[in-house]
């Protein structure tokens, strides 16, 4: 079978690294190639010495960040809508990359972008669109159409809409027929992953991935720290792997008292020698629709604490696999600090069930299956 994915990105994040654990299990035994929209990129560096076919056209995002207001905001809105039409131009010049490739299904990696539903609606092949993001509540964005437009769209330019979580899926059922919807987990590959080896030990090191932003809670990580230390308990460092506007966020740990115990990596594309070094993984998110780097803790032994949030609270069994937290409550997320770091035994236990939770639920090979089935029950295998 011939697999085209279509991606929106070329660096690496959840979808990106996410999609390629499912192609190195699809690729096994199917043809895969991979739409891009960037010519360069450590995603595309990998898709190759993965001998990954890459495919390469000029497309837009119809889903923007909602940061401008007033005019500004409708003209750059205006532009988008056209862009979002130049998109249909675009597919049209890939017709003999199609007719080269014979894709027996297209498999839209995101719901950022709608040129997968276009391919399909242009030359007649089956599609699936996997919903990776919440899209307004985590990231911030919205259609350059209405959001009516949107679901009718993707209703329309979809044989199934895969949804990486039960949470997920049900903001999507309200809008889209229950039918078309299904709930795949993402898969994680383990084998990088060293398990955490555990020692007692004076100073803790907690650490949250993902860019410096509201919606990720970092600020809620950083009180926490402040009303502990105020407590008397300074054992704690906060290191935080992310880009975004690490100045507005150091001086906050300024104000909070609490420079001391924060520090900045920026953007990081692998945090697996990082968390070798972590002794708990804070998942302050107010609404992830996965939350992959809470599988990749757990599944390195990592204990974790998560807000009561998203799928966060599908990832995480309260006091079985990790601790859960009221999400933006700083001082109930400063007192499962304390539970972890008053109690080795405790944290140890936790650490070792969410390890085997992680490794036996969320693989890969398990995510592969899944969707392989998926295509099956539209009828492409």
């Amino acid at each position: 079978m011939n697999i085209l994915f279509v991606s929106h990105e070329t660096v690496f994040g959840g979808a990106t690294l996410s999609l390629l654990g499912m192609i190195d299990e699809l690729k096994k035994e199917n043809n895969v190639y991979v739409l891009v929209r960037q010519k360069r990129g450590p995603f595309i560096e990998q898709l190759r010495s993965k001998n990954v076919s890459v495919i390469y056209a000029k497309y837009y995002s119809w889903l923007i960040p909602q940061s401008r207001r007033g005019i500004k905001g409708k003209i750059v809105n205006l532009l988008h809508r056209v862009a979002c039409g130049i998109n249909y131009i675009q597919g049209l010049r890939l017709r003999k990359e199609v007719q080269r490739i014979q894709p027996d299904i297209i498999h839209s990696n995101t719901s950022v972008i709608n040129m997968g539903a276009i391919l399909s609606e242009l030359y007649h092949i089956p599609h699936i669109w996997h919903i990776r993001e919440f899209g307004e509540e985590d990231f911030g964005l919205s259609c350059v159409f209405s959001e009516k437009y949107r679901y009718r769209f993707m209703e329309r330019h979809s044989d199934r809409i895969i949804c990486v979580s039960r949470t997920l899926l049900e903001k999507y059922s309200s809008y889209i027929s229950n039918e078309k919807l299904v709930c795949i987990y993402n898969g994680v590959s383990f084998e990088p992953y060293k398990v955490r080896q555990y020692v007692n030990k004076s100073k803790y090191n907690l650490l949250i991935s993902g860019r410096l932003s509201e919606a990720k809670g970092q600020i809620d990580a950083m009180k926490a720290l402040s009303y502990l230390k105020r407590k008397g308990i300074s054992h704690l460092m906060l290191h935080l792997a992310g880009g975004g506007n690490i100045g507005f966020y150091r001086n906050m740990a300024e104000k909070l008292n609490i420079k001391d115990q924060v520090k900045f990596y920026g953007h990081i594309n692998y945090l697996t020698e990082l968390r070798e070094k972590m002794d708990i993984e804070l998942i302050c998110s107010k609404k992830e629709a996965f939350g992959r780097v809470t599988v990749e803790a757990m599944g390195s032994g990592v204990p974790v604490i998560g807000a009561n949030s998203g799928g966060t609270v599908e990832l995480i069994k309260n006091k079985e696999t990790g601790l859960l937290y009221c999400q933006g409550d700083y001082r109930d997320l400063s007192e499962k600090i304390c539970q972890f770091i008053e109690n080795a035994e405790y944290r140890k236990k936790i650490a070792e069930s969410g390890c085997k939770y992680a490794r036996k639920n969320f693989g890969v090979d398990i995510n592969a299956k899944k969707v392989y089935q998926c295509y099956r029950d539209i009828g492409v295998v």
